[in-house]
């Protein structure tokens, strides 16, 4: 990984592997997020097993996000 993504300095523009652009504030934090080439998805992923299954790792009164 790069040590730059690590601890990434204010107020900067990284762009990683040449297609996703993040930004940062004057404190280091990534307030922007750009991705060159995304395209729109026709297809719907349906998420409600994944998140039965993972409910049941967080024990009595987690849901998993259901």
């Amino acid at each position: 990984m790069n040590p730059d993504l690590r601890d990434p300095l204010p107020s900067a523009t990284y762009t990683v592997d040449g297609r996703f652009h993040y930004t940062t504030d004057e404190w280091g934090r990534t307030v922007r997020i750009q991705v060159d080439g995304l395209d729109e998805v026709s297809e719907t992923y349906d998420s409600s097993r994944a998140r039965r299954r993972i409910g049941n790792y967080g024990g009595d009164g987690f849901d998993g996000g259901i």
